[in-house]
């Protein structure tokens, strides 16, 4: 797999203070919700929790850079 779409992610996530969940972050860097799941596991200095989204303000599965 190739390495742009752990980019974006870590770049947005990095520059973005909060947590954001994945619907919210394949908009803002558009990349499909499902690539972002797929990678997500892979990412260091990542943080993934069940909290509030700082975008769309649901509860639900958020990421943060760490």
């Amino acid at each position: 797999m190739a390495d742009w779409p752990r980019e974006l992610i870590m770049n947005y996530l990095k520059t973005h203070p909060g947590s954001v969940c994945i619907s919210c972050l394949a908009k803002f860097i558009d990349v499909p919700a499902n690539q972002i799941s797929m990678v997500r596991h892979q990412l260091i200095g990542l943080e993934v929790e069940l909290g509030l989204c700082s975008q769309c303000r649901r509860t639900q599965i958020v990421m943060k850079s760490a």
